[in-house]
Parts: structure tokens; C-alpha cells; sequence
């Protein structure tokens, strides 16, 4: 973020900088809404984005991107307010996050997904010395989960592997 060609997308939750050709293009005026229409995840995802994670899963910030799109029953929308200091100006934001109801069954899990693109070819990992990199594109994340979902409702979440699923309608007011 420091990097002098480096671009800042200047959402208060959601840390994001680009550096390359399309960079001031996918951090240009973020919306209030940080997973959005126009937000940076909608437009790393239109632009047929990759995610590169070095010793990680194929999890990602990405992820909760996809799980607004797609309506999971454990996120809902929660309206945050700040100030946002540009230039030594500071200015009141609005900043609209979707986050998971605090449930001990909701908290996000990666493990399982990642089997599941692993199994599917499309989580490619290399080794690199003493690590890996792995990669999977914007558009292969949204379409496995988007598959996934049906039959497992729970499978970004610490529930896919309890017994006992949470009632997140317990929560809902």
C-alpha cells in the first residue's frame, strides 16, 4: 500500500491496494456497500480477476463478496459510521459491511471449500520454496459456491462440520 504506483480504495472495512494497469479503475470511488454493486469485488470480479494466496487456502476476502451475492442465511448487512482522513482532511463515511451473526456455528472455515476446488482442479498450488501460491480466478470461486451452496448452505462456515446446524433465525430481528 506504500508503493509509490500503489492505488488505495478507500473503503474504511475493507483494506485494498492495487498496483497495475487497471488499478485506479477498481479502487475509484468506493461505494458505500464494501461487497456492492461497483464496489472493488464486483469489478475484480467483472474484470475476470484472480486471487493469488501464498500459504493460504483458497479462501478469501473475495469469498464474503460472493456470499452477499448469493444471499447466505449467516451474513446480513450492517451500516458502520467513521471518519475517513484523506490528505490530513477528514470527512464522515458511511460504510455498509456484510458480517455473519455471532454464532459459534457461523465463523468462516476455508478448509472445506478448498477441498472441494482442489478435488475439482481449479486451486492450482506450486511450491515455492518453503511455501506455495496458489490460484484460483474471481469467476471460478463465484460458480463453485454458487454450486456448492444448494446442497451444502454451510460450507464457508465453522457449521459444514457440525452435526447440529445453527438456527440463524434465532438472531434475525
Amino acid at each position: 500500500r506504500c508503493h509509490p504506483q500503489a492505488h488505495r480504495y478507500e473503503d474504511p472495512n475493507i483494506s485494498v491496494s492495487a498496483i497495475g494497469r487497471d488499478a485506479k479503475d477498481l479502487t475509484r470511488n468506493a461505494p458505500d456497500h464494501a461487497y456492492g454493486e461497483n464496489s472493488f469485488f464486483d469489478r475484480f470480479y467483472r474484470r475476470g480477476g484472480v486471487i493469488a494466496n501464498i500459504n493460504f487456502d483458497a479462501g478469501s476476502t473475495f469469498v464474503h463478496f460472493v456470499e452477499r451475492e448469493l444471499g447466505v442465511p449467516y451474513r446480513f448487512d450492517k451500516e458502520f459510521k467513521g471518519v475517513l482522513s484523506r490528505d490530513g482532511v477528514e470527512q464522515e463515511k458511511t460504510s455498509i459491511l456484510s458480517v455473519r451473526y455471532l454464532d459459534d456455528g457461523t465463523e468462516a472455515v476455508f478448509e472445506p471449500f478448498t477441498a472441494l476446488a482442489k478435488d475439482r482442479g481449479l486451486y492450482k498450488v506450486v511450491k515455492v520454496g518453503r511455501g506455495m501460491v496458489g490460484l484460483i480466478t474471481a469467476r471460478q470461486t463465484y460458480d463453485l459456491i454458487q454450486d456448492a451452496l444448494p446442497e451444502r448452505p454451510w460450507l464457508l462456515t465453522k457449521a459444514d462440520s457440525m452435526d447440529e446446524k445453527p438456527d440463524v433465525r434465532l438472531f434475525r430481528s
